[in-house]
């Protein structure tokens, strides 16, 4: 998976690289699901609280339970649950 720039910028730690690599996915996923990109919208879908999604995005990691309910949402072919579990474990293609 490629990401933008502003996620995997050098010399960041791993938390802040998990932390923007699940806000990106999770703002791709809300953007096409509704027309405003909206997060808050995607998990009233889902069922459950939008602080708890953000938590999880300053977290880096989404819980199993959240995950799971966003694959269910979207499909694994999208976004495999275990992308919002592990974002760190992604492979990123090189440039």
């Amino acid at each position: 998976m490629k990401f933008p720039k502003w996620v995997e910028p050098p010399r960041t730690n791993k938390a802040t690289r998990a932390s923007n690599r699940l806000r990106y996915l999770l703002k791709r996923i809300a953007i096409e699901r509704n027309a405003e990109g909206s997060l808050k919208k995607m998990c009233h879908e889902i069922g459950i609280d939008h602080s708890s999604l953000a938590c999880a995005v300053r977290r880096g990691y989404c819980s199993e339970r959240q995950a799971l309910l966003i694959q269910d949402l979207i499909g694994a072919d999208h976004t495999p649950w275990r992308y919002l579990r592990y974002p760190l474990d992604i492979e990123v293609e090189k440039s």
